[in-house]
């Protein structure tokens, strides 16, 4: 193999490896994005008796992560 094809063997081999990475990064995203949803949905149920202001805060928080993880295409 010469120089020219080992030089475009491993630019294609960067190119996945970024490729790969990319989509990574945003599949951790996502989950990041679901667990702070999750999260703040169980904050809400593990209040006995929640007050109006804590139900306000808490799904304020749901709303503004589902519009936010809407945008991101997080939802599945």
């Amino acid at each position: 193999m010469d120089i020219e094809t080992q030089i475009k063997a491993q630019e294609q081999k960067i190119a996945r490896t970024e490729s790969s990475t990319a989509k990574l990064k945003t599949e951790i995203e996502h989950d990041q994005i679901n667990v702070a949803l999750c999260t703040s949905t169980l904050n809400m149920t593990d209040l006995k008796r929640p007050s109006a202001e804590q139900l306000k805060t808490t799904l304020s928080s749901i709303t503004l992560l589902t519009h936010f993880a809407a945008k991101h295409g997080a939802l599945s």
